[in-house]
């Protein structure tokens, strides 16, 4: 009888896995703002579960450009302020409600473009200083994409942009 042991074919060995690439926790994303636009509208709410208040009041700014870091054609960054998030009104949130970001960004067709809510109380000051062009920049601070999103955690809004102020985009400080 055959010695079941040396007839089996021998099983294929697979190659040693490679440790997972570190990814870095944090990503710069940098806009040059090209153009700005504020909308508002105003109006009464439907009555339904889904919207108590009896008026509906919409503002929102949009900042689009081109996205310096990582680099991409196009940005459109969409800012709305929210009552919630006004210093005083931040200042009573319970211990348990620590946010995770303030917004969020993707990448569809080439273009990358974010959601980020705002405090109200500085709409007046922003859409002041973006008049009369003292800002040119936004840069967010945020995930590293994956799949094509992002949660981020911070933005500002700057006069100007220096890349030797950010790690490089490695992760590595210069």
């Amino acid at each position: 009888m055959p010695d079941r042991a040396t007839d089996r074919p021998q099983a294929k060995r697979r190659p040693a896995r490679s440790k997972p690439q570190v990814r870095p926790t944090t990503e710069f994303y940098v806009v040059h703002i090209e153009r700005w636009d504020w909308g508002f509208s105003f109006g009464v709410n439907p009555s339904c579960k889904h919207f108590p208040e009896p008026y509906s009041d919409y503002r929102h700014l949009e900042v689009h450009g081109r996205l310096l870091r990582p680099k991409a054609e196009m940005a459109g960054l969409t800012f709305l302020p929210r009552l919630d998030l006004d210093l005083a009104a931040a200042a009573d949130l319970p211990a348990s409600a620590e946010p995770k970001a303030v917004g969020s960004a993707h990448v569809r067709a080439g273009a990358f473009q974010g959601l980020l809510s705002m405090p109200h109380d500085v709409l007046a000051s922003l859409l002041t200083a973006l008049a009369a062009g003292h800002l040119r920049y936004v840069t967010l601070d945020g995930e590293p994409l994956f799949r094509g999103h992002a949660m981020i955690r911070r933005f500002s809004f700057q006069a100007a942009y220096d890349p030797d102020d950010l790690p490089d985009e490695a992760g590595r400080a210069r």
